[in-house]
């Protein structure tokens, strides 16, 4: 749990049973923000977060989902979120594009929490509860039951945050039976789901909701008069006003058109008529060449539009035009101007990972977005080559944004194996524009039978000026029975000489038993040019819980911040790697 002190304990699924538990010192008050997005992947936190406490929420329009850790961002120690793929504040479509990011700063006061949480699997059937309580945010608590068998999959979700919120999802295919659903209720019902009954090869009938701009329910009833064209008519439900209308449709669907034409007429005048357009045309639709080295098929160029007018109100929509090439995606959009004043926006994006060979990747991205009302206009454009060997992966890539606010960020990275046991690391983000800001990092790790030894060396550049830091940490370990502990750490601060500070530490441990020891050790924190230092002591307990895995579990006594997390005063749990068996 990095700076919020916590033991986590999580067990293996047996007989389809699994439990996690947490407990221990986390961030009493929390902070939310949410970055200007620039078409780029690296955003700025306005404080340095405490690890391991960030939620990063991603919305689009109505849809919103939680992104991932290691899988859809990450987020160092300074507060850079960088993110997996660059986003625009607005859809292709034009609906607004939200990044929430609520975490916990470094120097938040702490105070006790827990939680815990079960699931169980077998076959298709899962199922999950969980509870947390958390200084920052209360008592959290959910659930969840799903089931997935063959074409059918449902699954259902409750989760009380700030609010109770609600979710399904339904998917089902077959000859006669095709449902969907992707609902979720928070105060107010997102989102759709449709079911549709084949009552013989020409007729259908459908039940459809939708959750966009009106909570809107239609029963339909749809008939195919030739292979290419179909008819439906029905009644809907406004949910908003309680009130009833007719539907009509009219659906083409022969190549290369696709053509939905629905109209909601509500019996009611107070209440607003809604026409709803979705077309699609595919040009070259038999197109297809190999390239040389890629041998990709060309994809066919698609004319895509979704018109939704609200009578007596607002015409929205968008009308695009994709095209896949290979693994690249390019897409121009338009958005229609609305009696709001938004919208009237063209949109252009490429987004294109090239595979050059068995070791080299090209990942190129693009993007320009104008306002075509005020003039005003955005672009970005990124770039990274990528290489990959059975010994050495490295990355060098930037990405460079014109708009109210130019960005040009530049990134690197190189890993590679000295030999079985040494690996040495480098890694580069700098950002030069608006403002300088970077940090270059040299790591290297020995992993020995009798010796470990894992240290890092960081340059920052920035405001207001140069800044140095790294540390040492080594485990001696001659025998089965004890390990020394040797450690080192310093830093320079950018700015401020006088604040200079090192630490020297050295621990050891016995092992009582092949299972059960303990630790002591001793921290000396000194800056020269104030004549200040401290000294400051640990104790700890040992247990092993896996073969070559130890826990360790202490408590720091001293008075001042120290450079590393095990001589902090307060708490601390480490955790030890040691080979060979006890």
């Amino acid at each position: 749990m990095g700076e919020g002190t916590a033991l986590r304990l999580e067990t293996r699924e047996a007989q389809g049973f699994g439990v996690t538990a947490f407990a221990g010192l986390l961030p009493q008050a929390t902070l939310t923000e949410e970055p200007a997005l620039d078409g780029t992947r690296r955003y700025k936190l306005s404080r340095p977060p405490a690890p391991g406490s960030e939620t990063v929420l991603l919305r689009e329009g109505a849809s919103e989902r939680r992104l991932e850790r290691g899988q859809d961002y990450t987020l160092d120690a300074d507060g850079w979120l960088t993110l997996a793929k660059p986003l625009w504040p607005t859809t292709p479509a034009g609906e607004p594009v939200v990044l929430r990011v609520t975490y916990a700063a470094q120097d938040s006061p702490r105070a006790p929490g827990y939680g815990f949480g079960l699931r169980y699997r077998q076959g298709g059937l899962s199922a999950g509860a969980s509870l947390a309580a958390l200084p920052a945010q209360g008592l959290r608590y959910g659930a969840e039951l799903g089931w997935r068998e063959g074409n059918f999959s449902v699954r259902a979700s409750y989760a009380r945050q700030n609010a109770d919120r609600f979710g399904l999802e339904i998917g089902y295919a077959a000859t006669s039976l095709e449902a969907r659903a992707d609902l979720s209720y928070e105060g107010r019902l997102q989102g759709s789901a449709s079911l549709s009954l084949a009552l013989s090869p020409a007729d259908k009938l459908a039940l459809e909701h939708q959750a966009a701009d009106q909570n809107r329910t239609a029963v339909l009833y749809q008939r195919q008069l030739s292979p290419g064209f179909s008819v439906g008519g029905g009644l809907s439900y406004l949910w908003d006003t309680a009130g009833l209308g007719a539907v009509g449709r009219l659906a083409y669907g022969a190549a290369p058109w696709k053509l939905e034409l629905t109209h909601t007429q509500p019996f009611r005048f107070s209440d607003m008529a809604l026409s709803r357009l979705k077309m699609a045309y595919t040009f070259d639709f038999n197109l297809s060449a190999e390239a040389d080295s890629l041998r990709e098929r060309v994809g066919p160029l698609r004319l895509e539009a979704a018109l939704d007018y609200l009578w007596g109100n607002d015409l929205r929509g968008s009308l695009a035009l994709k095209q896949k090439l290979g693994g690249a995606n390019l897409s121009l959009s338009y958005q229609l101007p609305g009696a709001s004043g938004e919208g009237n926006r063209a949109r252009f994006g490429l987004e294109a990972p090239l595979p050059l060979d068995e070791r080299w990747s090209l990942d190129l991205s693009a993007g320009y977005d104008r306002s075509l009302s005020t003039g005003a206009g955005q672009a970005a454009f990124g770039a990274a080559v990528r290489y990959k060997s059975e010994g050495l992966s490295g990355t060098l890539g930037g990405e460079v944004a014109f708009g109210t606010s130019p960005k040009l960020v530049l990134r690197g990275g190189l890993t590679g194996a000295l030999d079985a046991e040494q690996t040495v690391s480098l890694d580069a983000n700098y950002q030069a524009l608006p403002a300088p800001d970077g940090k270059f990092t040299l790591a290297y790790a020995l992993r020995a039978q009798q010796l470990q030894l894992l240290t890092y060396h960081r340059l920052s550049l920035g405001q207001p000026g140069w800044g140095l830091e790294g540390a040492l940490a080594a485990a001696y370990q001659p025998g089965l029975s004890w390990q020394l502990r040797p450690s080192a750490a310093y830093r320079l601060p950018a700015g401020d000489p006088a604040g200079a500070t090192y630490q020297l530490g050295l621990g050891a441990n016995y092992y009582l038993t092949g299972s059960l020891g303990f630790g002591a050790a001793v921290y000396q924190l000194f800056q020269p040019a104030t004549g200040t230092g401290a000294t400051h002591f640990g104790l700890e307990g040992s247990l092993r819980v896996l073969e070559g895995l130890w826990v360790n579990v202490g408590y720091t006594f001293g008075h001042l911040s120290a450079l590393t997390p095990d001589a902090q005063p307060g708490f601390y749990l480490r955790l030890d790697f040691l080979g060979g068996s006890r």
